[in-house]
């Protein structure tokens, strides 16, 4: 099980990966959802990371899941493996899209997607049925 904070309130959100995975599997409409129960979180959302402490790498993750998967899956930015300058363009596209996000989260957000899915680190190995719902990210 995960916790993931909202910083906004303090209160916590507790969600399990696989009742999320199964989740997002039941909208796609896709058959066979027992691999995707599988998946492992925290080797894709690892902490730390880069240049971040524990905490505060496992705080921006929390708040990465929950503003992100607001609106998509996470296998779009999980499987980007951006540049730093394309993840400053990318999360600048997107930051309107978020307004209750405070600024200090968002940097926050974009420290935690540039150490992790960067071409220095490995794409991380997903469920079929996820993998087959990877987009293009916008």
């Amino acid at each position: 099980m995960l916790n993931f904070t909202d910083n906004s309130r303090g209160s916590t959100l507790r969600i399990t990966v696989a009742a999320a995975a199964i989740a997002t599997i039941g909208f796609l409409g896709q058959p066979n959802g027992a691999a995707a129960q599988e998946l492992d979180i925290e080797k894709i959302f690892f902490c730390p990371a880069g240049d971040m402490s524990e905490d505060a790498c496992l705080v921006a993750r929390d708040t990465t899941l929950i503003t992100c998967t607001a609106c998509h899956v996470f296998t779009p930015f999980v499987k980007a493996q951006k540049t730093e300058a394309e993840w400053d363009t990318f999360l600048e596209a997107h930051r309107s899209r978020v307004p209750e996000t405070s600024d200090t989260d968002y940097v926050e957000i974009g420290k935690f997607l540039k150490s992790h899915f960067n071409p220095e680190n490995p794409v991380p190995q997903l469920p079929p049925e996820l993998e087959n719902y990877s987009l293009p990210p916008a």
